[in-house]
């Protein structure tokens, strides 16, 4: 059977057990032989040599027993004592390098311990350096847990609301805001949303305070996570719109009147624009006929004219004037006389369309500008009117006009000299019997016994 070499670490090797009783027999061989020796001497010694006169032989065999057993132990033995040699110096190397791994450990762990207490002083300052942060933000900010108890109140908080930090420590938020019974699981379930990492941003509140205020806030409130991402509590920043909600509404209010005050403003001004066209209706109007005053004839001549010389059209005049008018005053009286000039007056507006124009150039006497018309067709114009006067009777008397027409020609010097023909031909009616239409083409020669009133 073999037997098994066992060796214990990089040490030596061990020696089995029949070796080792080897071993063991042998040296009690060298053993026995000093102990023999130095029995022998002994009893030599105390017997004393010369009284029992020993033989020296029996002293130098003893001697040599002595020395022979060490010998022989010390040759035995020096193997056993230089492997013993050699195992502790095994194990002080052993010893030394395992010294050497321990020292290093522990310099490992220093570092490490060192590392650690460095982390640990920099968590610490930048644990207070947050919460200085959180203390002094300008925004009223607290945080809280899943179950809404509050934690941080900062300064702002405390200023905002009027409550310090430990007055609300671990306080519901619910309880702290006051929040109605009716309200309480909206509360509860916003706090759930929260924690179930969802951002309620910028949301309009309304709290009323121990001292009586009533604020308006904008609140949004997040979640804040763990380093393995778990949400372990949540922050409530609330920003302070009281004032601004308050000048908002003030405003509205005064946009409102504003409003109102504009909207009065344009009812004025569509009042005074109305007023204004009847008042330029009245100053560019006859009072009496409805009918272009003088003036606003003459500026209208003025501006048709201009254009006509600009597209070389046609323009004619007529001017008409009531038979014996002033006979026919006197009687039967201004009134009657009036009702003449209203007649004449609505005549003219139902058969004058734009362009052209009619107006009350004074007294009994009228005219209609036409644009575009020339001598034929003004001179048709003109008798229409004529026999509509004449077949009118506004008082249940006949009335009947005189009428002299002109037409614009490149040779002409202006309006004036329109004017003084349609005021000829008109003459030339007259003198001709009255009630009838004279164009200025016929006329020989001018007379120098009328005057035309021209503006």
């Amino acid at each position: 059977m073999a037997v098994c070499e066992q060796r214990d670490g990089d040490g030596p090797k061990r020696p089995t057990s029949g070796e080792r009783k080897r071993n063991g027999l042998f040296s009690l061989v060298p053993l026995h032989l000093i102990y023999l020796g130095v029995f022998a001497l002994l009893v030599a010694f105390y017997l004393d040599l010369d009284s029992v006169h020993i033989d020296r032989s029996y002293l130098l065999a003893s001697l040599a027993l002595l020395v022979a057993g060490s010998l022989y132990l010390w040759s035995h033995a020096r193997p056993q004592v230089q492997k013993v040699d050699r195992e502790r110096k095994l194990l002080e190397e052993k010893q030394h390098r395992l010294s050497n791994e321990i020292d290093a450990e522990k310099a490992k762990m220093e570092i490490y311990r060192s590392k650690m207490n460095e982390s640990q002083a920099l968590y610490q300052v930048s644990s207070l350096r947050n919460e200085e942060i959180f203390r002094n933000l300008p925004i009223a900010c607290y945080s809280f847990d899943r179950e809404g108890l509050i934690f941080e109140w900062n300064a702002a908080a405390e200023e905002l609301f009027g409550l310090k930090a430990h007055e609300v420590f671990l306080r519901p938020v619910w309880d702290v805001f006051f929040c109605p019974k009716e309200d309480l699981p909206r509360q509860i379930a916003e706090v759930e949303e929260v924690f179930s990492g969802k951002l309620i941003q910028d949301q309009p509140q309304e709290h009323s305070t121990l001292d009586g205020r009533n604020l308006h806030l904008r609140t949004s409130t997040f979640p804040f996570r763990s380093s393995q991402g778990e949400v372990i509590g949540a922050i409530s920043a609330n920003v302070d719109v009281t004032q601004q909600t308050i000048d908002q509404a003030k405003i509205k209010e005064q946009l409102k009147q504003i409003n109102a005050n504009h909207a009065a403003l344009e009812s004025q001004k569509r009042e005074l624009e109305d007023m204004n066209r009847k008042l330029s209706t009245l100053a560019l109007t006859d009072g009496l006929t409805g009918l272009r005053n003088h003036r606003s004839f003459q500026e209208s001549l003025d501006r048709l004219m201009e254009r006509v010389r600009q597209t070389n059209q046609s323009l004619s005049l007529v001017l008409l004037d009531v038979d014996k008018f002033k006979q026919f005053n006197d009687t039967y009286g201004h009134p009657q006389g009036d009702l003449v000039l209203q007649t004449v007056g609505e005549l003219l507006s139902m058969h004058t369309h734009p362009p052209a124009l009619a107006a009350r150039y004074g007294g009994e006497e009228f005219v209609v500008i036409l644009p575009g018309i020339g001598e034929h067709k003004a001179m048709l114009f003109a008798e229409m009117v004529r026999r509509a006067i004449q077949e009118s009777c506004p008082t249940g008397r006949r009335v009947t006009a005189s009428f002299g027409v002109s037409t614009w020609h490149d040779q002409m010097y202006g309006r004036a000299e329109l004017l003084n023909l349609a005021d000829r031909a008109l003459y030339a009616s007259k003198e001709r019997g009255r009630n009838r239409v004279t164009h200025s083409s016929i006329l020989e020669e001018p007379n120098p016994g009328r005057n035309v009133h021209v503006a």
